[in-house]
């Protein structure tokens, strides 16, 4: 591993020294040159833009300097630069200047004139004579260029007048002018310099890196070292140990990263072990539910034994010539009776074998909920005085969802002679309507009652499931109830189930909404 560390640590050095001395030689061979360009370039562009500013602050129709900050302002950032700002009307062979630099910085004491077409100045009292001879220069090398030729304008020129200059031509309309330059000697001298120092700096930079690489390069190998050993043990198998590293760079943000991944990896095996515990829950679950069929179907074969037996049994008496009409009457009320029971038993067998089997088809349609309840309280009136119970309708307005009728219709009769089955005497039967985050309106039927156990709340749900094994001699159930609800809210792919409040049980379907009615 050592020398693969110090290959590293050496190629980082030549890399950064190859960096360093190509820097060097092209500051040689280039710097000067590219460095007045640049200088260059930036000089135009200050005259650009100090053009602009003076250009924008001159009264229309005039280069009225009197009483106008903003426009001496302008010129005097442009001065500050080392700009010399020529301001002129040409009429006809004659330029009448408003403002020279390099002539006076007092613009409202300015009043010369100077004739173009004989090179002379008249009036040019406040000018000393050698700034006068420069206004000349300009003035000729104007001539020269045709820079009164308002096609050419404005125009950017590298002149003599009479030493190395940049000037800036440009015209404001209606034969006014605005000529600005600056010396270019101190951009050649400014650029040298710049070379120099960038040269000196480069030096010292190349100097200061070949101490500095041989021991910061330390820095980064040794966290590789640390991320190679935790890769290795992740290899393994090993996430106890994470790596620490503090950098503040890429280094850090691979030793997150490397983190990270031992801890999805650590958390995917976990995660395996879980399913691997789920799988034998639902191994377990399924033997549960084939020992809940078999129980189930002896139940089921009991209820058709006992109404049969039963049928049988006073079927035969009834051939007795020495019962009485009393006896006759009441033998074959049995009979109906039990007849009838097992005439439930096999609808709600075949209903539940059609709703599992996805045989029935749902027609949907909008429902009003509260009227639901309230037709369905009604027609359960004898049962519910029958055990004194209390049933209360909390909703006060109709609530409209979307679900099958007569679907919907037989969960709430179910669920509600489900209550009425469990509740004891004098008990409260309570139902609701709540609107839901997910735009379901849930419906709830809550009774006082003994809870249930989470075993019971799991399962309650499941075909052939039996809160106990009492047997309900009273023709109506058969333990078959909650199954249908949960096979008809899989049908219209809702959820639904069970839950312990303080003094009872709840119960709960829901339904989609609909607002927009």
């Amino acid at each position: 591993m050592k020398p693969k560390l110090t290959h590293i640590r050496y190629r980082f050095f030549m890399v950064i020294a190859f960096i360093l001395l190509f820097n060097i030689l092209v500051t040689l061979i280039f710097g000067s040159t590219l460095m007045e360009k640049f200088y260059i370039n930036n000089k135009e562009n200050e005259l650009r833009n100090a053009s602009r500013s003076i250009a924008a602050h001159i009264e229309a129709g005039t280069f009225n300097l009197d009483n106008n900050d903003e426009l001496n302002n302008a010129i005097w950032e442009a001065e500050q630069k080392n700009i010399t700002v020529l301001l002129f009307t040409l009429k006809g062979q004659t330029a009448f200047v408003s403002y020279y630099s390099r002539g006076n910085h007092q613009p409202e004491k300015m009043k010369a004139r100077f004739t173009a077409e004989d090179n002379k100045a008249e009036e040019f009292t406040t000018v000393n004579p050698f700034y006068q001879r420069n206004l000349e220069d300009m003035m000729r090398q104007a001539q020269r260029r045709d820079v009164f030729d308002l096609a050419s304008l404005p125009l950017f020129v590298e002149e003599n007048i009479p030493f190395p200059m940049l000037t800036f031509y440009e015209t404001l309309g209606e034969n006014r002018y605005l000529f600005l330059s600056t010396p270019r000697e101190p951009i050649a001298m400014t650029a040298k310099l710049g070379v120099q120092y960038n040269l000196y700096i480069s030096l010292a930079t190349f100097i200061l890196a070949a101490i500095l690489t041989f021991f910061v390069t330390k820095r980064f190998t040794q966290p590789i070292a640390d991320i190679d050993a935790a890769a290795q043990r992740i290899s393994q198998m090993d996430f106890s140990q994470q790596v620490e590293i503090k950098t503040g760079d890429e280094l850090e943000e691979l030793s997150i990263s490397i983190n990270l991944m031992a801890e999805k990896l650590k958390a995917y095996i976990e995660q395996l072990e879980l399913n691997q515990e789920l799988l034998a829950k639902d191994l377990a679950r399924e033997a549960k539910t084939n020992q809940f069929r078999r129980q189930f179907i002896t139940n089921v074969s009991h209820d058709f034994k006992t109404p049969l037996a039963l049928i049988q049994a006073y079927t035969e008496a009834l051939s007795d010539d020495s019962l009485t009409e009393e006896e006759q009457k009441e033998y074959r009320q049995i009979i109906l009776k039990e007849n009838q029971r097992m005439n439930t038993l096999v609808t709600q067998l075949l209903q539940l074998s059609k709703l599992e089997g996805g045989v029935i088809t749902l027609e949907k349609s909008i429902i009003v909920l509260e009227e639901m309840i309230r037709e369905m309280v009604h027609h359960n009136q004898l049962a519910i005085k029958e055990k004194e119970l209390s049933v209360v309708i909390l909703p006060t307005e109709d609530h409209f969802a979307l679900g099958d009728y007569h679907r919907i219709m037989q969960v709430m009769v179910n669920l509600l002679e489900n209550a009425i089955k469990y509740t004891p005497p004098k008990g409260k039967i309570i139902w609701d309507v709540q609107l839901a985050a997910n735009q379901r309106y849930r419906i709830t039927i809550t009774n006082t009652t003994e809870q249930l156990s989470e075993d019971e709340l799991d399962n309650i749900f499941v075909s052939f499931y039996r809160k106990d094994s009492a047997r309900y001699n009273d023709g109506k159930s058969f333990g078959l109830g909650l199954a249908i609800i949960k096979a008809i809210m899989n049908l219209h792919q809702e959820d639904c189930g069970a839950q312990n409040t303080t003094d009872g049980v709840q119960f709960y379907f829901e339904l989609p909404a609909v607002t927009d009615l």
